[in-house]
């Protein structure tokens, strides 16, 4: 049965970001078991990119013309099995970029629907609300990818493949059974048109309904050039701090597993910047404090870039050392990235209200994608050359996602 507050649909975001966020673990630790280095982990996550950038157009649309949500979750689950019957079939790095470029098509469809019910939400309490919620639901992924993970050392890399397996199987069960809530959010511009043409026949009939209505599109013109301009400027910032990441987490595997760090640790690793990123959504629904400022939000991008270079420097000290500096600054990472998200989504949903919403979360992942592709690219190709100071280019380019924001 479906909860009041109508979110028992966001548990489908367990299953979607354990095998999202696992696959971005997998993924260099399988390439580099297969004698790949740091440039094929960049061109397996750039197919991925390019084909999720690709697909998501064609998502964002459907999800925007057909106002079924609930399809194209299952889709995406669906779908994802066929990556995965090719991941345990064939065994080398080509089939690997298959494999992964197969799962980005079909694991891209469930975004845009599931951000389309999110922003159902008309009333920003309501809204800042679900988005710490629907954050909670995502650690709880993470969780489940990352514990899993401690157990490649006994398991193996197929051993965690057939979690991810049994999760997506899971996951297309819940598309296909929870009660999802209808698109309320898209028919809104249309609602609130409807509204206004009846308060003009009422209150200013005949020759004044056309002033109004009149005086009412030029104000709404206003206020969408402050929002697009607004808009674009997150877009740019948000493009940076993606592209920065990217460069940075490519060689970020292979650059631990030449330092000596198992697989094991290294999702050990990934699991200590969940507590970070978990220490902020809980805080913000204790304190109900939904709506973070400006100041959070570069504030996280600075605590990120501090937790990248710190770790582009830690060849120089002792083994313990090193271990322990990646440790620190992924609890950094975590914290930071919380702040971010919060901040960054809640800016997001607020631009586009009243727009069409499967659209432009459609524009975002194509952004997104573009940078994602250009850093996987980047990071790979430099990684295969010097891990050190492509680290250290991630958080440049980090950094001047703040800086955009300061000169807005």
């Amino acid at each position: 049965m479906q909860k009041k507050n109508g979110r028992s649909w966001m548990s489908l975001l367990i299953p979607n970001v354990a095998i999202s966020n696992g696959m971005k673990v997998l993924i260099p630790l399988y390439l580099l078991s297969l004698g790949g280095t740091a440039l094929e982990v960049g061109i397996a996550f750039a197919i991925f990119n390019a084909l999720m950038m690709l697909a998501s157009m064609v998502w964002g649309r459907a999800v925007d013309t057909y106002h079924n949500e609930r399809f194209f979750i299952a889709l995406s689950f669906a779908g994802s099995l066929i990556a995965f019957y090719i991941f345990f079939t064939f065994q080398s790095i080509l089939w690997t970029y298959v494999a992964y470029g197969v799962y980005g098509i079909f694991s891209s469809a469930a975004s845009p629907a599931m951000n389309v019910i999110l922003m159902g939400r008309k009333k920003k309490p309501q809204l800042g609300s679900d988005l710490a919620h629907y954050n909670m639901f995502a650690i709880v992924g993470l969780l489940v990818a990352y514990v899993a993970g401690t157990g490649t050392n006994v398991f193996g890399n197929y051993g965690y493949l057939t979690i991810l397996a049994i999760a997506n199987v899971i996951g297309l069960l819940l598309a296909l059974l929870l009660k999802i809530p209808s698109d309320g959010f898209a028919k809104k511009a249309d609602v609130e048109d409807v509204h206004i043409r009846a308060l003009s026949n009422k209150y200013y009939p005949h020759a004044h309904t056309e002033f109004l209505r009149r005086a009412y599109v030029k104000r709404q013109m206003i206020a969408e050039n402050e929002k697009k301009k607004s808009l674009h400027v997150l877009l740019l910032s948000g493009a940076l701090f993606n592209l920065g990441y990217y460069v940075f987490f490519t060689p970020y595997i292979p650059f631990l597993k030449d330092n000596g760090i198992s697989s094991s640790v290294i999702f050990l690793i990934s699991l200590i910047g969940v507590a970070g990123q978990a220490a902020i959504y809980i805080s913000l629904l204790k304190t109900k404090k939904y709506t973070t400022a400006a100041r959070d939000y570069v504030r996280a991008i600075l605590y990120r870039t501090a937790g990248f270079a710190t770790i582009a420097v830690s060849t120089i000290f002792s083994s313990l050392v090193f271990l322990l500096i990646n440790i620190v600054s992924y609890i950094i990472y975590g914290l930071s990235f919380g702040m971010y998200n919060m901040s960054y989504w809640f800016q997001f949903y607020d631009d586009i209200r009243g727009k069409r919403a499967g659209y432009y979360v459609g524009v975002w992942i194509t952004v997104a994608s573009l940078t994602s592709i250009l850093g996987s690219l980047i990071g790979g190709y430099l990684g295969a050359i010097n891990y050190e100071a492509t680290l250290m280019l991630g958080a440049v380019i980090t950094v001047s996602a703040a800086i955009v924001i300061l000169k807005k």
